[in-house]
């Protein structure tokens, strides 16, 4: 009679938690994932001309370290990093572009914001209100993921 109560005190403490997923697989187990029908190098293709086409998206250069800096971006290890500027919130939205598990299949992972050129860095799904995610969530979708599926 014990072990099903404490299985099922466990199983709500585990679920009930806000950061479950930090026992997550991964490098950004707090990453919002969106599995597009095309191949990672057509996303990749259609994410570059969305930003010349839109050159409000490009990041205005920034001062880190004390250093004028450029967020470029660019192929790193199992990732491709996008850097996107949303003028009209003031916003940087970093996220990441991997293969997926199925051809033609390609998983785009929207991991942090930066809210202004000076401001501080924050994890989606970790670090804002819930109404921040949805709203962050929500201006990526229709501003990103919309315009290149």
């Amino acid at each position: 009679m014990k072990k099903p109560i404490l299985f099922s005190l466990l199983f709500f403490i585990i679920f009930s938690c806000k950061d479950i997923n930090k026992i997550s697989a991964g490098s950004y187990p707090y990453a919002e994932i969106y599995m597009l029908d095309h191949s990672e190098t057509d996303i990749i293709t259609r994410l570059i001309k969305l930003k010349e086409n839109n050159p409000d998206y490009i990041v205005p250069k920034l001062k880190w370290a004390g250093k004028e800096t450029e967020l470029i971006d660019g192929k790193d290890s199992h990732w491709y990093f996008f850097y996107f500027y949303f003028k009209d919130t003031n916003d940087i939205v970093e996220f990441w572009t991997r293969e997926g598990y199925q051809p033609n299949k390609t998983k785009v992972g929207l991991f942090r914001v930066s809210n202004g050129l000076e401001g501080a860095s924050h994890f989606v799904n970790k670090d804002l209100s819930e109404e921040e995610n949805e709203q962050l969530k929500k201006e990526f979708k229709k501003n990103i993921i919309d315009k290149i599926q």
